[in-house]
């Protein structure tokens, strides 16, 4: 019988989450939880919702987990990173959602994390904690994603690399091999990283520039006003 599972969140993320959950039947999905001010209902995808606050009242801690499920666009994934520092305390379990079709060799990983179709972590290679592994990217032989990272369909890390807390990697990006990003770095689409970021580092298109932000001003840079701003519409969760 697979073991339960509340999923925090109930928007267009929650849903990818999960059809991806029932499609391999990974965990029987028992309920939902947000914070009290965001619910709208008592009942979700015909589950029921439970306060965030208060989640320990309805559940069975042992042998139910969690998993977050909130949008990569709040702020470079720091509403899911605030999340899972506030829950972890609280004594909450946190389940590793992973693709029968990912390829899976890693020494070490924690909690939390989604390992999408057709990801490849190779031998020796570390992941933390709230990562997320999109479709088809590859994270290279004792190279280290540490925690609350996205890393983007098609992007690859090759060997030896270390990627901080809260990096955000795009679509088909390319980090070589013995490079380490710091913190809260943003990577974009299709760009190829060469040598060592500092933490809060940009790397944009169409000339991989490096450009040097703020804590602030880089989780900014990823948000929805400012997605809105660039494209003129809301993306997809």
């Amino acid at each position: 019988m697979a073991e339960k599972l509340i999923i925090i969140g109930t928007g267009g993320a929650a849903s990818e989450v999960i059809e991806f959950i029932n499609r391999y039947q990974l965990y029987e999905i028992v309920g939902f939880s947000v914070n009290e001010a965001n619910m709208t209902g008592d009942s979700f995808n015909g589950l029921p919702v439970y306060p965030l606050e208060k989640l320990e009242q309805y559940i069975d801690m042992n042998t139910t987990k969690l998993f977050i499920a909130v949008s990569w666009y709040q702020r470079m994934n720091s509403l899911k990173r605030k999340m899972y520092e506030e829950l972890k305390p609280r004594g909450f379990r946190f389940a590793n959602l992973i693709s029968p079709s990912a390829d899976v060799y890693a020494a070490e990983m924690g909690e939390g994390n989604w390992i999408c179709d057709h990801a490849y972590l190779s031998h020796g290679c570390k992941v933390g904690n709230n990562n997320t592994f999109r479709p088809y990217s590859a994270l290279a032989h004792y190279s280290e994603v540490k925690n609350h990272c996205i890393i983007g369909m098609k992007s690859t890390v090759a060997g030896h690399t270390t990627i901080g807390d809260q990096v955000y990697i795009g679509v088909s990006a390319t980090v070589f091999n013995k490079i380490d990003v710091g913190e809260k770095c943003l990577i974009g689409g299709a760009t190829v990283v060469k040598r060592h970021l500092p933490p809060y580092s940009l790397v944009v298109v169409p000339d991989c520039i490096v450009k040097q932000k703020d804590s602030e001003s880089i989780e900014k840079y990823l948000s929805l006003d400012h997605i809105k701003k660039t494209i003129g519409d809301k993306p997809k969760d």
